[in-house]
């Protein structure tokens, strides 16, 4: 029930229903009385019942006509909008609301009138004390014309949650503005991100699955159990483009709970153009290492080359001379050919230790450490000069997983390295090759001034060198321990306790010790028959030396191309052996290779590689892969008569055209 109120007074907020632009209604007599004294009335019957239930209530509370106008309200609500309890004041609750808000308690009392349901909204409102809460209104339908209203001060709350909406809205702000990817991954499902993100994704990442955004089998993170990933990680992965080569990203995963649920923050940093300096880096280092040793190798070579040449000259002018041949001058011109042909062997070796430095596989494989240290050393002879005592211990180590050419050129950089710490290169460097368990550990040490303090945690760090400017570029050792580390090894810089600097490389042992490997044995049979042999090479010494020498034993024939070859196939001849070069002018071994699986699948379980080496990789590719039976340059006819007979009686004794080791090499 509504309380009358007074003609002459009424208070009405400029937001209501009706209200005049003035903000407040009133008649011209009671201006002044306003502006006196604030509005009262007495209290009727209904007042005093509203009174006396809730003034026992602690909460505030209010009654209110359609309009807003307060009719009633208890002490607890007098006292909390700083209202004298006494007085009845005649206005509407938007007189107490902060500016801008009236509009927003208009409309939540309209839904209550609307609808006769409890309704609920916060607004912000002042009393006439002028203090200033947040106050959540809960309104209950009473009568046709009335509405109670609690008051509840939820200030502290809504203080709370503005800061947590601010922390939360520069938290936004700060990932959309990283240049690192974010990614947020609930059941290896996206489901939110960053901007970055999408730069380094060949699609939109969001709502879809994080490994699809990978190449195949590049998340090692989601595929573990949840157990095992309760702290932060790095991985290095190559995400998919949409073309082009994948990027290389390093990834840092850490567990969070997200909107309750557990999940997983990746930060992704986009290394691929880092990845692609470094492997120019890489370059440049060899580049460098094999400029070192340019000086060393000609001397090595020119010595052989000049008694071959002596020999050889000797032998074409004795042969063209008419003088006869006696058995003296037998004698010396044997000895001078035996000398002639140690001489192409040891430059022969020299070559295959510069391809070993030059060749770089794909995928790590085996190798004989002992032999590649023995291999430098012969490299970097001309480096250590007489000045330098090389003591050597190399124990029976079996073989280990890496690439050959590339720890060519770690041990070369280590080599170096320690001739270079010598004061005036003079002193002794020590080489130790010894089995730890599954492990092959190559130490080198020098009995030099050893490593400074503050370079020893840092000696791994590009351009960080302890040598005079021009006379080295820092990127030795961090080449040396990026390879390492790709094979599955470590390198470490130790003061080695005799004085000086050591440094130990560990590698993983290619198969367990306990483990042996077995070697394939091929049966000895007796000789069957004369094999036609096809030798293909671009080269017409080679190919008319070779058909000439072998022709007692061997039916041979030539072709100076693939694509000649191939005709010849195809006008119906036949061969038991075809041995062709590797590389030549237009198209090479490899691309007769798979004419043969495509046209001659019989021809081509007999086909044979003979090179010098794989300059392309795609041709190293196709070597490791293909795994065909492998002769290697340069080699004497008795090597390939050897090699020849050994495939040619390999193919008739067993119905396995391609024996797992049949290469014979010089």
């Amino acid at each position: 029930m509504r309380a009358s109120v007074e003609p002459k007074l009424r208070l009405v907020d400029a937001h209501g229903p009706g209200a005049s632009s003035g903000g407040f209604e009133r008649t011209r007599e009671s201006a002044t009385a306003v502006e006196s004294s604030p509005p009262t009335m007495e209290p009727d019957s209904d007042s005093l019942l509203f009174g006396s239930a809730l003034d026992v209530v602690q909460l505030p509370c209010l009654r209110v006509d359609d309009q807003g106008v307060i009719l009633a309200l208890n002490n607890a609500a007098a006292e909390f909008l700083g209202v004298n309890p006494s007085r009845r004041v005649a206005c509407v609750v938007s007189a107490f609301l902060a500016p801008g808000h009236a509009t927003g308690f208009f409309q939540f009392l309209g839904r209550v009138v609307r609808t006769q349901q409890d309704q609920r909204c916060t607004l912000p409102i002042r009393s006439q004390t002028g203090a200033e809460r947040v106050v959540q209104f809960d309104a209950r339908r009473e009568g046709p014309e009335s509405t109670l209203l609690s008051l509840i001060d939820v200030s502290e709350r809504e203080y709370a949650l503005d800061r947590l909406r601010s922390s939360e809205q520069r938290m936004r702000s700060l990932l959309e503005a990283l240049p690192d990817a974010v990614f947020v991954i609930e059941d290896d499902e996206v489901v939110h991100c960053n901007p970055a993100a999408y730069r380094i994704t060949a699609v939109p990442p969001v709502g879809r699955s994080f490994a699809s955004l990978l190449e195949p089998e590049q998340c090692p993170v989601l595929t573990r159990s949840a157990g095992t990933r309760d702290k932060p990680e790095r991985h290095e992965l190559r995400f998919a483009t949409a073309q082009g080569p994948a990027r290389a990203v390093e990834t840092l995963w850490m567990p969070l709970e997200f909107e309750g649920r557990l999940a997983y923050l990746c930060v992704a940093r986009d290394r691929t153009e880092q990845r692609r300096l470094e492997a120019k880096m890489a370059h440049a280092d060899r580049l460098a290492t094999v400029g070192v040793l340019a000086q060393g190798v000609a001397h090595e070579l020119n010595n052989p080359l000049t008694f071959v040449t002596m020999n050889v000259r000797e032998l074409v002018e004795e042969l063209e001379s008419d003088r006869p041949i006696g058995p003296s001058l037998r004698s010396d011109l044997a000895e001078s050919a035996r000398e002639a042909a140690d001489g192409a062997r040891r430059m022969a070796r020299i070559v295959s230790d510069l391809q070993g430095l030059a060749r770089v596989d794909d995928e790590p494989t085996s190798m004989d450490l002992n032999r590649v240290v023995e291999r430098c050393l012969v490299l970097a002879k001309a480096q250590i000069r007489s000045r330098v005592r090389v003591h050597t211990s190399l124990s029976s180590v079996p073989e280990v997983f890496g690439d050959e050419g590339r720890m060519t050129q770690v041990v070369l950089n280590l080599l170096i390295n320690a001739v270079q710490a010598l004061p005036d290169r003079t002193g002794n460097i020590w080489v130790e090759t010894r089995l730890e368990g599954n492990d092959a550990i190559l130490e080198v040490r020098d009995d030099g001034p050893g490593f400074a303090a503050h370079v020893r945690d840092r000696v791994f760090e590009p351009f960080v060198t302890t040598k005079p400017v021009g006379d080295g570029t820092g990127l030795g050792l961090f080449v040396c321990h990026q390879y390492v580390s790709e094979c599955g090894g470590s390198l470490e810089a130790l003061d080695a306790p005799e004085g000086g600097a050591k440094l130990r490389v560990k590698l993983q042992l290619a198969w367990k010790s306990d483990s042996p490997r077995t070697v394939p044995h091929t049966p000895k049979v007796e000789s069957m028959g004369r094999p036609r042999l096809l030798i293909i090479d671009d080269e017409p010494i080679i190919r008319e030396s070779l058909a000439r020498k072998l022709a007692s034993g061997i039916d041979v024939e030539t072709a100076g191309s693939a694509e000649a070859a191939l005709e010849r196939l195809r006008d119906g001849e036949t061969f038991d052996i075809v041995l062709c070069d590797l590389m030549m002018p237009g198209k090479g071994g490899r691309w007769l290779y798979g004419a043969l699986g495509e046209k001659f699948p019989a021809v081509q379980a007999a086909f044979c590689v003979m090179t010098g080496g794989a300059v392309e990789r795609e041709d190293a590719r196709f070597l490791a892969t293909t795994s065909p039976p492998l002769l290697r340059k340069p080699f004497s006819t008795a090597d390939v008569a050897t090699f020849v007979r050994a495939r040619y009686e390999a193919m008739r004794t067993t119905s396995d055209p391609m024996p797992s080791d049949p290469s014979v090499c010089s």
